[in-house]
Parts: structure tokens; sequence; C-alpha cells
């Protein structure tokens, strides 16, 4: 249990070092417009605020975020 803590301490620590900053999430299961353009062209984490939800996003959808998209492509072939 404390070390599921500590790995959800250092992603909430990684979003807010990011503040101001694109990352790229991998897919998810929405096809929608946004959802598509979000994982095309990365999101701007606009305040602490802002890297809180998507660290609460990532959690609750299953997500990935990382701070370039070869990263993030080279995570999804890995684990598909």
């Amino acid at each position: 249990m404390a070390y599921t803590k500590q790995i959800n301490q250092q992603r909430y620590e990684w979003f807010s070092d990011r503040v101001g900053k694109i990352v790229f999430r991998t897919k998810g299961t929405c096809n929608c417009k946004d959802c598509f353009e979000s994982y095309k062209e990365g999101i701007l984490i606009d305040d602490v605020e802002h890297a809180s939800y998507l660290h609460d996003i990532e959690n609750e959808l299953g997500l990935r975020y990382f701070d370039t998209e070869k990263e993030r492509d080279e995570f999804e072939i890995k684990n598909k």
C-alpha cells in the first residue's frame, strides 16, 4: 500500500512540475473530436489545479501522460 501511495505522489509531482508545458496522453476509449485532438496535439497544463485534474483523470480512466509524443507512442506499442 505504501508503494502505491509513493507512486501516486510521484505522478502528482510529475504533473505539477509540468505546469505551463504540453503533455501527451495515451488513447482512451472516447473518440470524440476533443479527445482525438488532445491525443494528437497534446494538452497544455494551465495551472496546479489543471495538473491535479489530469492526475485524477489518469487514475480514473487508465490513461498515461508523457512529455513527448515519442514516449507515448513507444509506450502504446509496448503495451498493446
